[in-house]
């Protein structure tokens, strides 16, 4: 675990379970299709505003982009199950079950 490409973090059942749900969310054509029965006219040209896939990214950088500095570091601002697709979730997840079952 010393050596500097090592990743160590925690997590639990609850966590990748939310962030499972998150990404089945966000997969779903049902949402797209609920969205564009329900979002008003006027309104068309920013449902990408409601995506919850492209909540997930970043706008593209600019000249003018500025850096926010934080004051102090956020509690648990880091988890690597966000970087995960569906797939490796539920590989995850089932790991973990399996540890828990046998370990």
């Amino acid at each position: 675990m010393q050596k500097p490409q090592n990743e160590f973090f925690t997590t639990s059942l609850y966590k990748i379970n939310q962030v499972l749900e998150e990404v089945r969310i966000a997969d779903n054509p049902k949402n797209a299709q609920l969205l564009k029965e329900r979002l008003p006219a006027r309104y068309e040209k920013y449902a990408d505003v409601f995506s919850k896939r492209e909540a997930k990214s970043l706008p593209e950088h600019r000249p003018y982009n500025h850096k926010i500095v934080l004051e102090e570091p956020l509690p648990n601002s880091y988890s690597p199950l966000y970087k995960s697709n569906l797939e490796e979730l539920e590989a995850i997840k089932k790991f973990v079950q399996d540890q828990l079952r046998h370990g």
